[in-house]
C-alpha cells in the first residue's frame, strides 16, 4: 500500500481511503493546533456519505482504516496520534475547526464527494461504522405529487380549454351563415385543428399514466412480460389492445388503454358534427311581384283584345286533356323562390248548372217534318231528334254526336235567375246542349279502343247503341278573387282561395243586359251596344284591409268595372264561344261521315276533346269534369288578361303586389351528439389521470412519505432510463443475461415472474429484499 505524505505547518493528520482499484489517497483532515492549548491535539470522528456495493466491503475498508492493517486501533499509526480518537457515549467529541477533508471514492464509475468537518453528516457516518447510536442515512427529499404530475395536469387543462373553445365557436356559428375567415379557413379546418390539439393534449398524460402504472403493477409477483405490454400500451392502440387482453378488468389502467384505442378510431368523427344544409334567405336586392287590378275602365283599357287573347289561351294552355284546370299564373320571381301574402284582384268567375230538366226532346221520322234546321248534312230517310229550351234554343240532329252553344240575352237565366248578385255582376251566360252516349256495342267499341290509330267517326256512330240529351248553363260574372301565390324552384303555384261578388253598399242596381242575335236564325253573331250606358260603373265590395304593399291603389278605393269594358268582353265571348258541331253522313249512300262545325277553334275543342273523346264518352264523371275545367280555363284566362302587366298591359290601373324573394344559402348546422364523443374521451382521460395520481398518493401514505421504498418509481413514469437500470443482476441472469432473439426473450419474459423491491426488479422467489440484498443505501 502506497502512502502520500502531505506536509503542513501544523500537525499533520492523514486519513487513508482504500478504493476498489487498490489506490490509497491521503488528505489533511484537520489542524489540531490551538493557541490556547499549545500542541495539544484534538481528535474527531469525521462523517462522509459512504457508498459501497455491499456492506461487507464497507466493513472491511473501515477495519483497515482503524487498525492500519493489524486490526488494532493502537497499532494504526495514522490515528494513534489523536489523544482521544474514540470518545465515550457521554463524552462530547472534540471538533477541529478551520480544516476540510476531501474524500475521493473510486468506483465504477468513480464518484467524488467533498465534505466539511462542520457537516452534520460526519457524526452520522462514524456513528454507523462504530456502532454509536445516531441517525440512519439521510432520506432523499420527496417530491410532492403536484410537482410530479404538474405537466400532465397542465396538458389536461389545455385539452379542456381546446374543447371549450370548440363549443363556444360552434355554438356561435350554429344556424348561422358560413363564416368568412382569412386564408379561406372553414369551420372544418378550425374543428380539425382544435380537435387534434385537444386529443394530443389529453393523450400525452394518458400515455404517461399508463407507463407510471407499470411500476405499481409490479409491486406484486407478475410476469416480466407485463413490463413490455405496459410499454407498448403507452405507445399506441395496438399495444393498448394487448394490454386490455392481458390485464382485463384487474386494474384501472384499462381505462387508459381503452381511451388509446377509441381515440385512434374516433379522430375523424368530430367532423360529422358540422354540416352545411341550405335554406331560404331573403334576397333583398332581388324582385318578386304578382299582377293585380282593382279597376277596369274603357276605352283606356283594352278589354276587347284582352278577352280575345284569353279565349285563345284557354284551350292552347291546356296540357292535361282538360283533366286539370290551368293555374292563374303571372308572378315574376328573379330568384326562382318567392312568397307572397294573400292578395286580391278583380277577375272573372264562372258557375255551371245542369238545366236538363228544362229541356224538351222530340223525335221525327224525317227532317221534312220539322222547320228547325238540322245540324249537319240532313238525311231525308233518317230519324230526327230535336232538343229545345225555353227562349227559342233548338238543336235538331240525326246522329248521336252533336253539340250546340248559344248565348242568353239580357237577364235570361235558367239556373241563376234568383241570384241578384250574380245577375248584377253577370258578364255573359251561355247554354250548352249536347248528346251523351249511354250504350255501346261491346265488340265494336272494344275494337275501337284497341285501335292504335284514331277511330273513324262512322265506326264510333255504329258502336253507339243509345244516348241521351243534356243541357248546361254556364255563367261568367265579375268578382273579387283572393290569391295565394308561391314560386318555388322557378315553378309558380297560385290558388284562388276566395271569391266574392257582393256589390258595394250604396250603389245603384247594375245589369249589363246583353242583346245578341240567335245562333241559327240570323247570320250575324254580333251584339247590340248600349253606348248611352258606357259611363255606368259596377262597384264591388272590397275585402277586409290587409297589410299588402300596393302600387297606385289602395284597398279603400274598392273594385270597379265600367259597363263599356264588360260589354266589350261579353261581345268577344259571344263570338268565340257560340257555335255547333255535328257528325253527319255526307255521301249519297250515307255511308261516310264528317263533322260539321260552325264557330271558332273553341267549338272544335269542345266537341272533339271534351264531349266526345274516347275517354269521356265511356266515363260520365270524367265527361263532366273536363267540361267544367274547359270553362274554368276561360274564366282564369280572362282574369289573367285583366291583371296582366307583361308582356302587354291591358288594364291601365293594373299594378304589382310585392312579394319576398328568397335565395338558397348554405348555413352551419351543428350536430352536438358527435361533439360529445370528444367530451367523453376527455372525461375518461381526466378520470384515468385522477385515479393514477390518487392511487400513487394512497400508496405513498401507506408506506410512509420518508421511506425509500416509495421513491424509486415515484416519478419514473415513462422514463427509458428507469426501465434500463431497474432489473437486478439476478433478474438479468434469469432473463438470459443479454440480448437474444425477440421471440426467445418474450418466451422467457412470460415465464419469469418478478416484483419491484426497493429500486430494482427482482425475481419473485427472492421475496422481500433487505437493503443489503439489493436496496441501495443512500
Amino acid at each position: 500500500m502506497a502512502y502520500q505524505h502531505i506536509s503542513d505547518p501544523s500537525i499533520q493528520t492523514y486519513f487513508p481511503i482504500q478504493a476498489e482499484e487498490e489506490r490509497i489517497q491521503y488528505f489533511p483532515l484537520a489542524n489540531s493546533h490551538s493557541a490556547q492549548s499549545g500542541n495539544q491535539h484534538e481528535s474527531s470522528y469525521y462523517d462522509t456519505h459512504w457508498r459501497s456495493r455491499t456492506r461487507t466491503e464497507t466493513d472491511e475498508s473501515l477495519a483497515g482504516y482503524r487498525t492500519g492493517g493489524s486490526g488494532s486501533p493502537e497499532d494504526n499509526s495514522l490515528i494513534a496520534g489523536f489523544s482521544d480518537y474514540r470518545p465515550s457515549n457521554n463524552q462530547q467529541r472534540p471538533r477541529v475547526r478551520g480544516f476540510a477533508a476531501n474524500v475521493s471514492i473510486n468506483r465504477k464509475p468513480v464518484a467524488t464527494s467533498t465534505w466539511s468537518l462542520e457537516s452534520k453528516n460526519s457524526n452520522r457516518f462514524l456513528d454507523r461504522v462504530e456502532g454509536v447510536p445516531g441517525e440512519t442515512e439521510t432520506s432523499l427529499a420527496v417530491k410532492p405529487l403536484w410537482r410530479i404530475w404538474g405537466w400532465e395536469v397542465t396538458y389536461i387543462l389545455l385539452s379542456i380549454a381546446a374543447f371549450i373553445t370548440i363549443i363556444v365557436v360552434l355554438d356561435n356559428y350554429d344556424q348561422q351563415p358560413l363564416p368568412d375567415w382569412p386564408l379561406s379557413m372553414t369551420l372544418n379546418t378550425f374543428l380539425a385543428f382544435f380537435t387534434t390539439l385537444s386529443k394530443a393534449a389529453f393523450m400525452l398524460p394518458v400515455s404517461v399514466a399508463i407507463s407510471q402504472s407499470q411500476w405499481g403493477w409490479l409491486r406484486k409477483n407478475r410476469p416480466l412480460y407485463d413490463l413490455h405490454v405496459f410499454d407498448q400500451a403507452s405507445r399506441g392502440p395496438w399495444g393498448s389492445i394487448m394490454l386490455l387482453w392481458r390485464i382485463r378488468h384487474r386494474h384501472f389502467v384499462t381505462l387508459g388503454a381503452f381511451l388509446m384505442i377509441v381515440s385512434a378510431v374516433t379522430s375523424p368523427i368530430t367532423q360529422l358534427a358540422i354540416s352545411y344544409p341550405v335554406r331560404d334567405a331573403v334576397a333583398r336586392e332581388e324582385e318578386a311581384r304578382a299582377p293585380a287590378v282593382h279597376t277596369i275602365v274603357s276605352p283606356a283599357d283594352r278589354m276587347d283584345i284582352a278577352s280575345r287573347r284569353a279565349l285563345v289561351m284557354a284551350t292552347l294552355s291546356d296540357s292535361t286533356g282538360f283533366r286539370e284546370s290551368i293555374s292563374p299564373v303571372g308572378a315574376f320571381c328573379s330568384t326562382g323562390n318567392c312568397t307572397f301574402d294573400s292578395y286580391q284582384s278583380l277577375g272573372i268567375c264562372m258557375k255551371t248548372a245542369n238545366i236538363t230538366s228544362y229541356m224538351r226532346v222530340e223525335e221525327f221520322d224525317s227532317p221534312e217534318l220539322i222547320e228547325t234546321l238540322v245540324l249537319g248534312f240532313p238525311n231525308p230517310e233518317a230519324k230526327v231528334w230535336r232538343a229545345s229550351l225555353p227562349g227559342g234554343f233548338e238543336m235538331a240532329h240525326q246522329t248521336p254526336l252533336v253539340a250546340m252553344v248559344d248565348m242568353l240575352n239580357g237577364r235570361a237565366s235558367f239556373a241563376f235567375k234568383d241570384s241578384d248578385s250574380l245577375q248584377q255582376t253577370r258578364v255573359a251566360s251561355f247554354v250548352l246542349m249536347h248528346t251523351v252516349p249511354t250504350a255501346f256495342d261491346e265488340t265494336l267499341w272494344g275494337q275501337i279502343e284497341e285501335s292504335v290509330s284514331s277511330p273513324m267517326t262512322a265506326d264510333v256512330i255504329q258502336a253507339i247503341r243509345g244516348f241521351r240529351h243534356e243541357a248546361v248553363e254556364v255563367l261568367f260574372h265579375l268578382c273579387v278573387q283572393t290569391y295565394e301565390t308561391k314560386v318555388q324552384m322557378g315553378v309558380e303555384t297560385t290558388h284562388i282561395v276566395e271569391q266574392s261578388a257582393e256589390l258595394a253598399e250604396g250603389t245603384d242596381p247594375f245589369y249589363l243586359d246583353m242583346n245578341c242575335r240567335p245562333l241559327l236564325k240570323q247570320a250575324s253573331r254580333n251584339c247590340n251596344q248600349s253606348i248611352d250606358r258606357w259611363n255606368e260603373t259596377l262597384q264591388l265590395k272590397g275585402p277586409a284591409a290587409t297589410n299588402l304593399a300596393r302600387l297606385n291603389t289602395t284597398v279603400e278605393e274598392g273594385f270597379s268595372a265600367s259597363l263599356q269594358s264588360l260589354e266589350k268582353m261579353a261581345t268577344n265571348m259571344k263570338v268565340d264561344l257560340v257555335g255547333y258541331a255535328s257528325a253527319s253522313y255526307v255521301t249519297e249512300e250515307y255511308q261516310d261521315t264528317a263533322i260539321f262545325f260552325r264557330g271558332t277553334e273553341f267549338i272544335k275543342t269542345l266537341f272533339q276533346d271534351v264531349l266526345f273523346s274516347m275517354s269521356t264518352m265511356a266515363n260520365h264523371t270524367l265527361h263532366h269534369n273536363v267540361m267544367n275545367n274547359l270553362y274554368a280555363n276561360i274564366a282564369t284566362s280572362l282574369s289573367m288578361s285583366m291583371r296582366s302587366g307583361e308582356p302587354q298591359k291591358y288594364a291601365v290601373d293594373a299594378f304589382n303586389i310585392s312579394g319576398v324573394a328568397w335565395t338558397q344559402v348554405s348555413y352551419v348546422h351543428i350536430s352536438w351528439g358527435w361533439i360529445t364523443v370528444l367530451a367523453v374521451e376527455i372525461t375518461i382521460a381526466v378520470l384515468f389521470l385522477t385515479l393514477t395520481i390518487v392511487s400513487q398518493g394512497i400508496s405513498d401514505s401507506g408506506r410512509g412519505a420518508r421511506q425509500e421504498s416509495c421513491l424509486p418509481f415515484r416519478d419514473a413514469k415513462n422514463s427509458s432510463l428507469a426501465t434500463l437500470v431497474a432489473l437486478s443482476e439476478a433478474t438479468r441472469a434469469k432473463a438470459g443475461g443479454g440480448v437474444q432473439p425477440v421471440d426467445e426473450l418474450e418466451k422467457i419474459a412470460k415465464r419469469l415472474r418478478v416484483r419491484f423491491e426497493g429500486n430494482q426488479i427482482v425475481p419473485a422467489e427472492e421475496g422481500c429484499n433487505t437493503p443489503s440484498e439489493g436496496t441501495a443505501t443512500r
